[in-house]
């Protein structure tokens, strides 16, 4: 049995105000044609499916046109559970149609964990169990109690999450005893796993983070989400993050995207990981106005690239410079006129000021991108506060939001 692992499609996505929905569609056209050429059996998607819990009316015909023409391919089961971007009741609006096509949807926790256990079964009746655990939402897993502590909240969520893992470690035993491999699904931050600084919160902060040694071992293998940078957790148990399927920001530029294909045979899994193609360029430049405006120049752009490449700028200088900002907006003019590559974003930044306030974002910013917690911690950050007290600073504004 051939199974592909992946998540964190964030289909909708807009990258400073700019659509993205070639992306996408390049995207799973290569994946239709990957499940083809590999021959795999069964795909799963673990959460994060849309960017935004109301998906405009391109992300949907984008994801379910994937669905018809994955119904055509070799594939024979579909496993997607939501993650903390997806709105349950959208992604289990047509779950009931959706079963015909062996197309499986969880949003939610159910009331009976049974519930979250799938058989797959490939072409010669090989088997495994999927348990597709949904983003857990703090509702899910405990119950609020008058004065507990900060500590004892993340505690409490923590322990709430590894029993929903530990539940279905007990009702998979008879299918272990059998030598049928168990996967599990989730979407969460683990202790110890790498993230890009996209991922945007969820469980107070990432301070919910389970540690890997409160999951149970019984469970072949952990099928996560929500962490954009690929990663192998552990061995055993066999434990991934596959990671984003394209960059969702800049700073995902600095790894490649993959896939990982799992192989089971008598039970035992073999995985493969598979660098997905990059559909777009993104390229980030920093250091002074000359040093970035001699780079681009120097760098041919062609219209070999079917997606525009889109670049950032991120212009420092040690010392304030009159009508910079001026000077870097007619250059980004001139520059996106005329070459087939567009600058996206700019910041620029004074390393001996202190910025203010007002002066923190850059023309590009947009408060509908950033969270509550992200503007503070631009605010702090362009303090340049010591390391130590930008970390208790942090710590403190959780501990204010969840009161």
């Amino acid at each position: 049995m051939r199974i592909i692992h992946t998540s964190d499609w964030h289909i909708g996505h807009r990258l400073y105000e700019n659509d993205r929905s070639n992306e996408f569609k390049d995207f799973t056209l290569w994946l239709l044609n990957l499940i083809d050429k590999e021959k795999i059996d069964v795909l799963i998607i673990s959460g994060d499916i849309f960017d935004i819990p109301s998906p405009s009316n391109s992300a949907l015909e984008i994801y379910y046109n994937f669905l018809i023409k994955l119904n055509a391919t070799y594939c024979s089961n579909v496993i997607i559970t939501a993650g903390n971007h997806d709105s349950p009741s959208t992604l289990e609006a047509p779950k009931e149609l959706l079963k015909y096509l062996n197309i499986s949807i969880i949003g939610k926790l159910p009331d009976n964990i049974n519930d979250l256990l799938f058989e797959v079964k490939d072409k010669n009746d090989n088997k495994a169990i999927i348990a597709a655990i949904p983003f857990l939402r703090e509702r899910d897993i405990r119950k609020t109690k008058a004065g507990e502590t900060f500590e004892e909240k993340i505690n409490s969520i923590r322990t709430g999450i590894a029993n929903i893992f530990n539940q279905v470690a007990e009702n998979t035993k008879e299918y272990r005893s059998n030598n049928i491999p168990i996967i599990a699904t989730g979407h969460l931050f683990v202790l110890g796993s790498v993230s890009s600084d996209t991922e945007r919160d969820i469980q107070v902060g990432n301070q919910g983070a389970v540690p890997i040694s409160s999951l149970p071992k019984e469970i072949d293998y952990y099928a996560f989400g929500h962490i954009h940078k690929p990663q192998k957790l552990s061995d055993l148990p066999l434990m991934y993050y596959s990671g984003s399927a394209i960059e969702i920001s800049f700073a995902e530029t600095k790894y490649d995207k993959k896939i990982i294909i799992l192989d089971i045979e008598n039970g035992n899994i073999s995985t493969n990981e598979v660098i997905i193609p990059k559909f777009r360029k993104l390229i980030s430049l920093k250091g002074t106005f000359n040093d970035i405006t001699e780079e681009l120049n120097s760098i041919k752009f062609t219209d070999e690239d079917k997606n525009t490449p889109w670049i950032e700028i991120n212009i420092e200088e040690e010392n304030e410079i009159p009508l910079l900002s001026t000077l870097a907006t007619d250059f980004i003019t001139t520059f996106n006129k005329e070459n087939n590559a567009k600058i996206i974003k700019q910041t620029i930044k004074y390393k001996n000021n202190i910025q203010d306030y007002s002066s923190i974002y850059s023309q590009t910013d947009s408060l509908d991108e950033l969270t509550t917690k992200e503007v503070f911690i631009k605010l702090i950050d362009s303090r340049n506060l010591p390391e130590e007290e930008n970390k208790n600073l942090i710590k403190y504004y959780d501990e204010l939001m969840e009161e």
